[in-house]
């Protein structure tokens, strides 16, 4: 019955993102973004999400005094320069601006507290880095670069979100951070990995909470490793020209509903 037909428009361009010849720029931080959902990462790199919310805003506030205290800032004026942070910001009107500055506040505590009793030698914050994995080049900075008691490197990521994460044994963030270590991103300072971490400062916990992933095998090949063949996967995926729509209980929040075939409110998207 051609009335119950469905027809889809024809494609503009069906060439990969990036070229096959080239490398694919790859932000640890999308990682996780893209295994989830593979559309909502490709339209978040257009720049199709909206302008970033107050609360992401205050967390980038925090990241920047846990920063400070990295490089030597007393922790007892911590505080009060994370409030000459936010005096900067537009946090909306008197209530949401009041709650806003407490739930900053809680978490640079719960930084600070964690930091006091940090049982590893902090080696450097806020640390570039830039180096190719197959495909991928991972590319950013590390929040914390950290050596244990046997001297290999651990980077940690603090994080100001609510919601802590799934899985750290396989996070392809963390992945991409050890792969960076072991690569010679941070040659000067060694190239044995630890492990890495996520320190959850955000939510409702009392304390912040580090998620670690343990080091990977000493006796594999790092780029042969579950990580390695992450990250190549992961780099050949973001380069390609089809990003596949999947659901997750995050879809409910996502802020691209409008445009995805999978929920009723969306629709086809083509280039």
């Amino acid at each position: 019955d051609p009335a119950g037909w469905w027809g889809l428009a024809p494609l503009s361009d069906d060439a990969p993102l990036v070229d096959p010849a080239e490398v694919v720029p790859v932000r640890p931080s999308a990682i996780d973004t893209f295994q989830r959902c593979p559309l909502r990462w490709v339209l978040g790199a257009v720049g199709a999400e909206a302008a970033p919310e107050a609360t992401r805003t205050v967390g980038s506030a925090v990241h920047d005094v846990a920063q400070q205290v990295a490089e030597g800032l007393p922790p007892a004026d911590a505080p009060a320069v994370l409030d000459a942070e936010l005096d900067g910001l537009d946090l909306g009107p008197g209530w949401f601006d009041q709650r806003q500055r407490e739930r900053a506040q809680e978490m640079l505590t719960k930084f600070l507290a964690w930091h006091a009793r940090a049982d590893r030698e902090l080696v450097a914050a806020e640390e570039d880095f830039d180096v190719v994995v197959g495909r991928a080049r991972l590319r950013g900075q590390v929040d914390r670069l950290e050596r244990d008691g046997q001297g290999r490197l651990v980077v940690v990521d603090l994080k100001t979100g609510k919601t802590p994460p799934r899985t750290v044994e396989e996070h392809g963030q963390l992945a991409a951070y050890q792969l960076a270590v072991t690569e010679g991103a941070f040659a000067d300072h060694g190239r044995a990995t630890g492990g890495a971490a996520l320190l959850q400062v955000g939510g409702s916990q009392k304390a912040a909470k580090e998620h670690a992933q343990p080091p990977l095998p000493p006796d594999v090949d790092p780029r042969q490793s579950w990580a390695g063949e992450l990250i190549a996967e992961v780099g050949e995926g973001m380069g390609g020209a089809e990003f596949l729509a999947r659901t997750d209980t995050d879809c409910e929040r996502c802020a691209f509903r409008r445009s995805c075939p999978m929920q009723e409110s969306g629709r086809q998207v083509t280039r």
